[in-house]
């Protein structure tokens, strides 16, 4: 639940790492992993009979190797790990969930004939795809790709080489994460276009076009209601009462179309706030926590977490988020007032009454502090005149 070690966001290639080994890469309740690793300059067909039922095949590691999975041939998902100089042919076999995933491969090839939905590339470099129609082209999402060499027999002219120097080039005015930025080409329009990948605030991923549209939908609804309401009502409380409801829906909608890492840790503040408020105390806490990885320049997350650790009864871990949430603004007076109620609990009396002592300075009129501060005074008078 707690974010151990740093707060920074997850590098790509640590995203991936992590997914890889938090998933079971199972589509399907009765899916089998079919892993072939370090295989050294061999040709294997993949057939059904060689492979468990409902198959993942998993192609690790190999080194100048040639896979084929027939014609025919059913798998779950396919995937392609840390291999070099390695062929995987896929004529016209059938992959149930549409996926393909390759990372970390240097110099390898895909000959593509069949439908893929959605081909991830992470992290590899003089990678070659080759797709024998450009229907096959589903979404090619791409981060931290070195050379990228994509191909379409029925369609030449649509060929493209892409890849960081290439998307530098492009998009000269836009800097280029090559750990955490990702680029989606797909057919639009009857054109193979590249385009940047955007996170909205839930996290929901679109581009910038898709949004622009989006936007502009969004905005064309409001005001046909608006005029609705005037030609219905006639001016009066009620078109305003739908004016304001339609502007605050229209607020809102903005708000989840937001974009960038504080607008998506906003949006899991606000989800652990609701949790807080129906004392979800665990719960909250997960969200905040969700918030601070991504976006770890905001004290309120750290005093609201720490406000979590105090209801669940961890003063400890309290009182390190409310340190933090100081050193981000030394003024953020709740921060001062959590770090007071963990070290009272943890038997810090003075530390604790300094800290309340600290809140009161700022808001005089605080009675929980006021009342914090002479209990934490109080405690301390004892603590030091008991026997030793």
């Amino acid at each position: 639940m707690e974010n151990s070690g740093s707060n920074k966001p997850l590098s790509k290639a640590q995203a991936i790492k992590q997914g890889k080994a938090n998933s079971n890469l199972d589509t399907t309740s009765n899916a089998k992993q079919h892993v072939v690793a370090d295989k050294d300059g061999e040709t294997i067909i993949l057939s059904q009979a060689s492979m468990p039922e409902l198959p993942v095949v998993h192609l690790k590691g190999c080194r100048q190797c040639t896979f084929e999975i027939p014609e025919g041939t059913r798998v779950v998902k396919v995937l392609v790990e840390s291999c070099s100089k390695t062929t995987l042919r896929l004529p016209k076999c059938f992959i149930s969930t549409s996926i393909l995933e390759i990372w970390r491969c240097d110099a390898c090839t895909l000959e593509v004939d069949c439908t893929i939905g959605t081909l991830q590339a992470d992290l590899c470099t003089s990678q070659t795809i080759q797709y024998a129609q450009l229907a096959q082209l589903g979404s090619l999402v791409q981060a931290g790709m070195t050379d990228l060499h994509v191909s379409f027999a029925d369609s030449p002219k649509d060929s493209f080489t892409t890849g960081l120097d290439q998307l530098r080039a492009q998009h000269p005015d836009q800097p280029i994460n090559d750990d955490t930025d990702q680029f989606i080409t797909r057919v639009v329009g009857g054109a193979v276009i590249t385009e940047r990948i955007l996170r909205l605030s839930n996290d929901y991923p679109t581009t910038q076009r898709e949004k622009d549209i989006f936007d502009e939908e969004a905005r064309r609804k409001t005001e046909a209601i608006e005029a609705m309401a005037e030609r219905v009502l006639g001016e009066g409380s009620d078109t305003e009462k739908i004016k304001q409801q339609s502007a605050k829906q229209r607020e809102l909608a903005e708000k989840d179309a937001d974009v960038g890492p504080e607008a998506r840790a906003g949006y899991r503040k606000s989800l652990g706030n609701e949790c807080f408020k129906k004392g979800e105390h665990t719960q909250a806490a997960v969200h905040y926590t969700e918030a601070i990885i991504i976006w770890d320049k905001e004290p309120a997350l750290f005093s609201n977490r720490a406000q979590c650790f105090l209801k669940m009864g961890q003063p400890d871990k309290a009182l390190e988020d409310a340190n933090k949430c100081i050193e981000l603004d030394g003024n953020f007076v709740k921060g001062h007032f959590r770090r007071g109620i963990a070290c009272i609990a943890l038997g810090r009396f003075e530390e604790g009454a300094l800290s309340m002592a600290k809140v009161l300075d700022k808001e005089p009129n605080n009675e929980e502090a006021k009342a914090s501060l002479h209990m934490a005074q109080l405690k301390a008078q004892r603590a030091r005149q008991a026997p030793r």
